[in-house]
């Protein structure tokens, strides 16, 4: 019996240097039926065993044909003569005594008869390994050997080390150089760990498996003896950094890693080598991974600071499993001159970073060089001067830089100035130059803290006759080496007849010609001159391009280009005259800019799978800033395809593109017109086949042939093609690169339609691509998601959860019965503003009589975001809520006046793609004393304040100044104050006479009116029409504009909450004010429209299958949001199923709630008298045509009064006549009434429609209780090519956005869209629930409002209370949120704080759970 001598399988394809050396060691797969020799009588096919000791007595089985039992066996070419042992004719032994041969090892050939011989090995019993010694092994690495030591090692191939990196070993060939020494290589492995290793030599190819001779396995492996078991420990390299480079912002440095990384605790590695991972779901501190201190030991690379020591060290960040993002700290690197720059090195300390997912780790120090940005910010420079200037005792000529960006976060390096006139300055003057120049330098010197100079008019010298022209020249240079000039003239009278006029808005450097360029002029009383400030604009297309064949909105003060007017790369020149009334000669200014080039995206499109039979389009995603359809081809394209297997598309089964020309960005791939076949490899293996798909992997490059510029995919689009038929779904999203605090950005789903049996039953979900190679979202998260990602055909970011300038992948399954689809696309994220700050320049007090002064310099921001917008918010210390105290402006100070008090005061810093940041709150006191007039006419500061502010708005139209006062008295009034028809009267000639923008002034407006009409329901019947009129005129001017930008958009939320609120008060003032059926029908009328105009704007915001956004206060609720039109709808209490036939539209908005009863006229006839009443409107989505529906459901709770005093039997379903006035019965019937009192309705038509009863009493008209559903005219909303728009704000706490000033309300858990909420009360007053039980929900914290409310008391004068600002949902969750919540049940939405005051925001966000 031959000893078993087993060894476990070696696997295939250990590769040294790329290629494959070594295939199942050492043998490969026997064939069933060996090929037979043709010179021969007798056959050998072979022996065992093959390999043997050299020893005695060793039976060696020889297997062949034709054996016969005088067969003639030759061992070594010598006749055996004895020991041989006939089997049969296919098999025979025979003994050999191996000792008798010389050498430690050697081999023997063996025939029998006429055979060809057969190799036998032999070597010394006692052959044996005694050490393994090597160099640091490591994993991924070629080319690394062991080395073996031994005794009587056989020198002879075919022996191997074998180790257990598998289940089943892996070999490599062992090299022996002699009897005491061998080696071999190190397999190449990505697994680090501790490994054994085994050594073996190769016996028989085949074995005699029929004599029974040999048991176990088919192939051995006799082992070389061991004095022990060797290990060989094997380390994964530890992370080293590979670059270095500043964010195009410079706030940031992105260093990148050769493998990816686990940050580790570098303190207990290095202290106790504990390997103690670090949470990086947020960022740690600059400490934890680098070296921050500066270190001079190389004097040409010096290590620069990275922070500012413990108490300011900068952030890191983990974006992907191989990219750190280290934040620079604002103050640190605002004033510190050892601050790191471009050129320095970088260090990662030794034990900070860690092999992922390996058990041995050889960590190590790195360091690089910091390298600039590919996009190097340049100074954005903005001088606000005077364009004419009067000359007489006291006037200062001011330049104004405080709207200049692109300081890369820091200090200015450098600043320099330069002065020219018209004429030269006389002789007798230079000391006048010399003190001006001297001036000049002293303010530049400051510049980084002061960045408004002060020059007196005395000290501009005159020139001979008529004015004489300044020319001011500034040049900055940032800390990258970023450098920029910019020059503004002032015209100089000869005399104090002209007014000061200065113009704000030119664009500092490029204009960005999708976004609305408001021109403003300033002017101002001057030289003891009263009289009105004329202004006349012109502008042709001769002097601007592109304007000639569009209107230009041109106010008395103001000029507004609207977006999309301009062509790239050319100078718009803007006309401008100015003058007192009271004199005949103009004086003219001509302020002009540059526009910029155009910006260009594109992207492959999305990575999908397909079957074999369809048809494969790809489409590019090409987004530029001014691209509008043309008729001649404006974009060329060229698409690069290459397979899985590397090769380029266009071989035998791939082919190159067809089409992609002109503005139609659209490949075709295949072979049959459209069609792509499927190829399919076989590779045999062990019996086995595998089929191999195809990847074809496209990019595409895009030129603007118009300017020359090229743009490229930023990640190629990979096609899938499987044999299978599946979904094929595409993913289509508005921008290739967003802002990651952008509520506009949204990923689409689109399905092929022939692909699927039907579009109605598909399922959706979303989630991460397998990548570690992009940053990560947690997808199971739904508090990150506007959009549910587990169902919707649509995916939304919450603002503020992704990461600035990251990379993301996002991929959507889609189901469809068994058949799965898949997609996948990258984008990236803008970075985000940063490093800067802000104070106030005197420390704590506004002193008498002086404005306060706040900064807020040293912005970073990306270059393609310029130009920054800054808003400040301003509060009574005691005081719970934000006021916007002036319209967000490009300058980074403010400059207003308050009233003697304490005051907490912030900005809001948002750059042009929306990314919105917000500094922290300064405390200051403010002294200004009370200046009454001496008539005594005025008895507050407000009204001392507002009269002098209207007598200089009548003169000079400075809405700058108007905006100031308007904010900082705004403070100060309350409906109760004596002087709120003074500042309304104000506001109203404000608003009426500048542009009212979605951006600036609209929010101002909003916040304000929200303010001055305070939280009390009580603003008096004298000026109640006035405040209608104005805050529709406010909104339908928000409206306007909104509807000229693309994409077409409406105020943010704060705002768009200030007005709901204002709405509210109106509606709940109105209950207690005697109004006739007259009256209130109009008022009826200026509500609706109201509701209305502002939900179709802000539908704009949203996107289909988001989270509605919701609002509840005690009057009145709202919920706004967009639908998709193919399927049946529920919007509140309302089931609509009509209306897809009635558009052409894929999506409609929808804006639904309720309003107090008392807004409506008394009703009459038989219908009793109105108690809550509900709403819906819908809209078109491209168009603002009506969309009508043939019948609308709808069921209403009634409240237990009605049930009791006039019973169920009583209740009709009846609409509201606008035109008449009177409710109706005609359209609509009751379909059902249940026992618990729920009245169900249907109608034919969509108009007003309420629930009565029939039954009157006694003295004429029934007074029951009416629940009504009221539907009013259609809602409209507008959205742009590629994009869908819906909302959807959810009820359930989510954290906030750094962007926001409180946080916003995130998606319940489960959403119950099939039971209506609850009312929030019964009765007349009730208010509140979003169409629902009548019965009402418990009330937390909410104040019980009765039918007639008597105002609460008031002091004289109580500073204006809105709710907190810049909220997600601080005023929607004011007052009754509660009456929103269904009851009971585990998929009852979690409700949002509700409070029976505004609240504070630490206090809100301590109720979100924070």
């Amino acid at each position: 019996m031959i000893e078993q001598l087993s060894y476990p399988y070696v696997p295939t394809a250990v590769l040294y240097n790329g290629t494959q050396s070594v295939v199942n060691c050492p043998f490969v797969a026997a064939e069933s039926t060996p090929t037979y020799p043709t010179a021969h009588k007798t056959y050998l096919y072979g022996l065992q065993p093959e390999i043997t000791t050299k020893s005695v007595g060793v039976t060696v089985v020889l297997w062949g044909t034709n054996f016969r039992s005088n067969s003639v066996v030759y061992v070594n070419g010598t006749v055996c003569a004895s020991g041989i042992n006939f089997i049969n004719s296919s098999y025979i032994a025979v003994t050999v005594d191996f000792t008798q041969y010389a050498g430690n090892t050697g081999s023997l050939p063996i025939t029998v008869d006429d055979s060809a011989p057969y190799i036998i090995r032999y070597y010394k019993p006692f052959s044996a390994v005694i050490g393994v010694t090597s160099s640091v092994l490591y994993t991924k690495t070629y080319n690394q050997v062991i080395t073996i030591s031994g005794a009587n090692l056989p020198l002879f191939s075919g022996a191997f080390c074998v180790f257990n990196f598998t289940s089943k070993g892996t070999a490599s060939p062992l090299t022996i150089t002699g009897s005491t020494a061998a080696s071999c290589p190190l397999p190449r492995t990505a697994t680090s760990g501790v490994y054994s290793v085994s050594f073996a030599v190769a016996a028989s190819k085949y074995d005699l498996p029929q004599l029974g001779l040999v048991k176990g396995n088919y192939y051995q492996y006799p082992l070389l003896t061991t004095a022990t078991t060797f290990s060989v420990p094997v380390y994964a390299k530890g992370p080293a950094a590979v670059s270095a480079k500043f964010s195009n912002s410079g706030a940031s440095i992105y260093v990148d890693l050769d493998s990816q990384a686990t940050v580790i605790d570098v303190n207990k590695w290095s202290a106790y080598g504990v390997l103690s991972p670090l949470d990086l779901s947020s960022a740690v501190p600059c400490s934890a991974i680098f070296q921050t201190a500066p270190t001079y030991g190389n004097a040409v690379l010096p290590i620069g600071k990275l922070s500012a020591g413990v108490s300011g060290d900068c952030l890191v960040q983990q974006l992907t499993g191989t990219r750190l993002k280290i934040q620079l700290q604002a103050q640190f690197t605002a004033y510190d001159p050892s601050a790191v720059v471009p050129g320095q090195l970088i260090t990662v300390l030794s034990g900070s970073l860690w092999a992922t997912q390996q058990a041995l780790c050889k960590v190590q120090p790195s360091s690089v060089v910091i390298t600039p940005p590919d996009v190097v910010p340049t100074p954005a420079i903005s001088i606000v001067a005077p364009v004419v200037l009067p000359r007489c005792d006291g006037v200062v000529l001011s330049l104004d830089m405080t709207a200049t960006s692109g300081s890369a976060g820091r200090n200015y390096s450098a600043a320099g100035s330069s002065l020219t006139a018209s004429t030269t300055s006389p002789a007798s003057d230079y000391s006048v130059v010399t003190a001006l120049n001297t001036l000049l330098a002293g303010c530049l010197a400051d510049i980084n803290h002061q960045a408004v100079c002060q020059i007196p008019v005395a000290m501009l010298w005159m020139a001979p006759s008529g004015y004489q022209v300044f020319t001011f020249n500034l040049t900055l240079t940032n800390y990258l080496g970023g450098s920029a000039s910019q020059s503004v003239q002032v015209s100089v009278s000869p005399n104090g007849l002209v007014p000061l006029v200065s113009v704000i808005g030119v664009p500092a450097t490029g204009a960005k010609i999708n976004q609305i360029q408001t021109i403003t002029a300033l002017g101002s009383l001057a030289c003891g001159i009263y009289s009105p400030i004329l202004y006349q604009w012109t502008v042709s297309g001769a002097s601007c391009p592109g304007l000639s064949a569009t209107p230009v909105v041109s106010n008395a003060s103001q000029i507004v280009i609207p977006p999309y007017t301009l062509k790239p790369l050319t100078t718009c020149s803007v006309s401008l005259q100015v003058k007192y009334a009271s004199q005949s000669t103009w004086f003219s200014a001509t302020p002009s800019f540059t526009t910029a080039a155009e910006i260009v995206q594109v992207s492959a499109g999305s990575s999908r799978t397909v079957g074999s039979s369809e048809n494969i389009v790809v489409d590019a995603l090409l987004f530029s800033d001014s691209f509008v359809v043309q008729a001649n081809p404006q974009f060329q394209c060229t698409w690069t395809c290459t397979n899985s297997h590397g090769f380029i598309c266009n071989n035998a089964y791939l082919k190159q593109f067809t089409g992609c020309t002109g503005n139609v960005l659209t490949g075709t791939l295949g072979v049959d017109s459209y069609s792509y076949k499927v190829l399919f490899f076989f590779f045999r293996f062990r019996r086995k086949a595998f089929l191999v798909m195809i990847l074809a992997q496209l990019q595409v490059t895009v030129q603007d042939t118009v300017t020359g510029k090229t743009a490229t995919s930023v990640a190629p689009a990979t096609i899938n093609v499987v044999s299978s038929s599946v979904p094929v779904v595409t993913i289509s999203m508005p921008n290739e690169k967003v802002s990651p605090y952008s509520d506009k950005f949204a990923l689409f789903a689109v399905v092929d339609s022939t692909t699927v049996s039907s579009t109605q039953n598909l399922k959706f979900s979303w989630s991460a691509c397998n990548s570690n190679d992009y940053s990560t979202i947690d997808f199971s998260n739904p508090i990150n998601f506007l959009t549910n990602a587990s169902a919707s055909q649509v995916l939304k970011f919450s603002p503020g959860v992704l990461e600035g300038d990251a990379e993301y992948c996002a991929a959507v399954t889609v189901v469809d019965g068994t058949n799965v689809g898949t997609a996948q696309i990258v984008f990236e994220t803008y970075e985000v503003p940063y490093s800067g700050f802000c104070f106030l320049k005197a420390a704590s007090v506004a002193q008498a009589n002086q404005p306060l002064q706040y900064s807020c310099p040293y912005w970073a921001v990306d270059p393609s975001a310029q130009p920054l917008t800054f808003g400040f918010y301003v509060r009574f210390a005691s005081s719970n809520s934000w006021t916007l105290i002036a319209p967000t402006t490009r300058s980074s100070m403010l400059n207003s006046s308050f009233v003697t008090g304490n005051y907490q005061l912030k900005a809001v810093v948002t750059d042009q793609y929306g990314s919105s940041v917000m500094g922290v709150a300064s405390a200051f006191s403010g002294s200004q004393e009370l200046s009454l007039s001496e008539s005594g006419s005025c008895q507050t500061y407000a009204c001392t304040q507002l009269a002098a502010a209207v007598a200089n708005y009548e003169n000079t139209h400075n809405s700058q100044d108007a905006a100031q006062t308007i904010g900082s008295v705004a403070l100060l009034v309350d409906p109760t104050s004596p002087d709120f028809e003074t500042i309304l009267g104000f506001i109203g000639m404000f608003a009426t006479d500048i542009y009212v923008d979605t951006t600036s002034t609209g929010p101002f407006l909003a916040s304000v009116l929200q303010t001055i009409s305070g939280a009390n329901y009580s603003l008096p019947a004298s000026v109640f029409s006035d405040v209608v009129d104005l805050v529709q005129n406010v909104i339908n001017q928000i409206t306007a504009s909104g509807l000229s930008q693309s994409p077409v958009s409406c105020v943010n939320v704060l705002a768009a909450e200030s007005l709901f609120l204002v709405l509210d008060q109106l509606m709940g003032s109105s209950t207690t004010l005697p109004f006739t059926n007259a009256e209130r029908q109009q008022s009826i009328s200026q509500f609706e429209q109201s509701l209305q105009t502002l939900g179709t704007c802000f539908s704009r915001n949203k996107d289909a299958e988001e989270y509605p956004f919701s609002f509840t206060s005690v009057y009145l609720t709202r919920q706004i949001g967009v639908a998709f039109t193919d399927t049946n709808s529920t919007f509140c209490t309302f089931n609509v199923g009509a209306y897809a036939a009635a558009t052409n539209d894929t999506t409609i908005s929808y804006n639904c709630g309720t309003q107090p009863p008392k807004d409506f006229p008394a009703a009459s006839g038989n219908i009793a008298a109105v108690d809550l009443v509900h709403d819906l409107t819908l809209g078109s989505v491209s168009s603002e045509n009506k969309v009508e529906v043939s019948q609308t459901n709808f069921d209403l709770q009634v409240t237990a009064d009605f049930k009791d005093q006039y019973g169920l039997g009583s209740a009709v379903c009846t609409f509201y006549n606008t035109t008449t006035g009177q409710w109706s019965t005609d359209g609509c019937s009751v379909t059902a009434v249940s026992s618990n009192g729920v009245v169900s309705c249907s109608c034919n038509h969509l108009t007003a429609f309420a629930i009565g009863s029939t039954q009157g009493t006694s003295g004429g008209l029934s007074i029951g209780a009416i629940i009504g559903c009221v539907i009013g005219a259609i809602a409209l909303v507008l959205v742009t090519a590629g994009s869908i728009y819906q909302i959807r704000k959810t009820q359930q706490s989510q954290p906030a956005a750094a962007g926001s000033l409180l946080p916003t309300s995130a998606p319940p858990q489960t959403l119950e869209s099939s039971a209506p909420p609850p009312a929030a009360g019964s009765g007349g007053g009730g208010g509140g629930g979003l169409c629902g039980n009548g019965a009402g929900g418990e009330l937390n914290e909410i104040v019980t409002v009765p039918t007639n409310p008597a105002p609460p008391p008031m002091k004289a004068i109580s500073p204006a209370v809105p709710l907190a600002a810049a909220a997600g949902v601080g005023a929607a969750a004011a007052v009754a949120a509660a009456a929103l919540a269904p009851r009971g049940g585990p998929t009852a939405p979690k409700l949002l704080p509700t409070y029976s005051k505004p609240p504070s925001y630490d206090a809100h966000v301590k109720k979100m759970g924070r």
